[in-house]
């Protein structure tokens, strides 16, 4: 190995690097040169000639160029690997590490001042890193922050985010690099009932599933209801929970199964003779797009009582101070 070096002072053989290697060097083997061999503002050239034992060469010229000032490295605070879906908001922070020989760490006046920084944050799409998805560039600041709103970023797929930090040294430029994988999910369809947890129907009255509210949250316009819902497919099922003796089931009562799975609504029918009977209707919601799926469902009591009628007093007639009566025919 031959060592050479040029210093803006002077030049000189740094005959101290030659002599490590030549005494700790082992091929195949990352051989770390201590501290204090190089001198600072000087460029270094190795020249490094390796020979088999059939006297066949190969040759290798390396420069190192050996800074005054600490080399910063720019990190991102938090994991390398972030998952999240399609509707949440992102913000990622990037900040240099540097500090002096001595450990002394520098403010971010005297760092923006010494490096005159810029970051370039590039986001790309993990199977075509050929250009970036976005790109983003912040100057003359200690530190940089990157926000990306809500459906910035399309699901089931994985970004990779890599922030760039590039500071100014003299004659030169140093960049140091960092990288975070974004993992994103599609948002989830919602299903909405109203009623929506339970609701009574009196005898030979009917009550109204109605589900036209429920949305696809992936859709990033699903609040005017129109986009988000064009995908649905919406399929009803009945399940009975309590029957009394002269109740009936769910296919009788409901006609659930001849309800088509476009409907985003059914109609349940109290017809029958006597019911007195709690049934569960399910909603699953599903995109025909993807295999997202959810489910609400809401618990039907059909009330058993079709001819008694209540003689309550209006409320502003009651005398406190005397008997109210109250007749069941």
């Amino acid at each position: 190995m031959f060592v050479n070096s040029t210093n803006t002072s002077h030049a000189f053989v740094p005959h101290d690097i030659v002599n490590f290697y030549a005494e700790q060097y082992d091929i195949g083997v990352a051989t770390v040169l201590p501290y204090g061999y190089m001198e600072p503002n000087t460029r270094y050239f190795f020249d490094v000639k390796l020979c088999s034992r059939l006297n066949f060469c190969a040759y290798r010229t390396h420069k190192v160029e050996v800074s005054e000032l600490p080399l910063p490295q720019v990190y991102v605070k938090g994991l390398p690997y972030v998952t999240l879906s399609r509707t949440d908001s992102l913000r990622l922070a990037a900040f240099p590490a540097v500090a002096n020989c001595d450990g002394a760490t520098l403010s971010t006046t005297s760092f923006v001042e010494l490096y005159s920084p810029s970051y370039t944050w590039s986001v790309y799409d993990v199977n075509n890193i050929t250009a970036p998805y976005l790109e983003i560039v912040e100057a003359q600041k200690y530190s940089s922050a990157m926000f990306l709103a809500p459906y910035t970023l399309s699901g089931e797929k994985t970004y990779k985010v890599v922030v760039t930090l590039h500071v100014s040294l003299s004659t030169t430029t140093s960049i140091s690099l960092s990288t975070v994988y974004l993992i994103v999910n599609k948002a989830p369809v919602v299903p909405l009932l109203s009623p929506a947890t339970y609701t009574v129907v009196p005898f030979r009255q009917s009550v109204v599933i109605n589900a036209s509210k429920s949305f696809d949250m992936d859709v990033s316009d699903h609040n005017n209801g129109i986009e988000a819902s064009g995908h649905l497919l919406y399929n009803w099922t009945c399940t009975s929970l309590e029957i009394s003796s002269l109740g009936v089931g769910c296919n009788e009562l409901f006609g659930v199964e001849d309800q088509s799975p476009n409907h985003t609504a059914i109609e349940v029918i109290s017809n029958s003779s006597f019911t007195g009977a709690l049934y569960l209707i399910k909603l699953t919601l599903s995109n025909t797009v993807d295999s997202r799926t959810a489910t609400a469902s809401v618990e039907v009591f059909i009330d058993p009582d079709c001819c008694s009628t209540w003689d309550v007093p209006p409320v502003n007639m009651v005398n406190t101070q005397g008997q109210i009566d109250v007749a069941a025919t």
